[in-house]
């Protein structure tokens, strides 16, 4: 089996240049294409005590978060390597939404084991695994390298 496309899911918070670095090595592997991809979400206003607090992402804000997408991608492009092709995308949404909505372009998906957080800003991997219909290679936190002559993967998109 070969895969075309390897994705790897960039937390914008904290970026795992190891996760990239195991990702690369597996699109290597399979002479494929990797793309790397971040989203993030806009909280919107909420009520307290009967009163709604308006908190609107204003222009500056947007921006800002543009800019943050910008810089992920960046340290993306380096931590993956100059000899690597390699696609960065993001996007202004929830990110387990942004993952199964852009998984249909991966043959493979690597994603670093991760716990649940803020919803807005990370990616619950198990909904992730059930709504991409696409494989998935969960790699652990702490990984510094991965290695592996074959590597079985199971997976059945119902």
């Amino acid at each position: 089996m070969s895969y075309a496309t390897v994705m790897v899911w960039v937390d914008i918070d904290q970026i795992s240049k190891p996760l990239v670095s195991v990702a690369a090595g597996v699109a290597n592997k399979f002479a494929a294409k990797l793309v790397g991809l971040s989203a993030v979400a806009i909280v919107p206003p909420f009520v307290a005590e009967g009163v709604v607090i308006v908190d609107n992402a204003t222009e500056f804000d947007i921006v800002k978060i543009k800019a943050n997408l910008a810089e992920a991608g960046s340290k993306f492009q380096s931590a993956a390597g100059i000899d690597q092709q390699a696609e960065w995308r993001s996007a202004i949404e929830f990110p387990t939404q942004a993952l199964v909505g852009e998984a249909r372009c991966a043959d493979l998906i690597v994603i670093e084991k991760g716990k649940l957080g803020d919803i807005y800003r990370t990616v619950d991997v198990g909904a992730a695994i059930l709504g991409a219909g696409r494989p998935f290679l969960v790699v652990p936190a702490a990984i510094k390298s991965f290695s592996a002559d074959h590597v079985a993967i199971g997976w059945k998109d119902t």
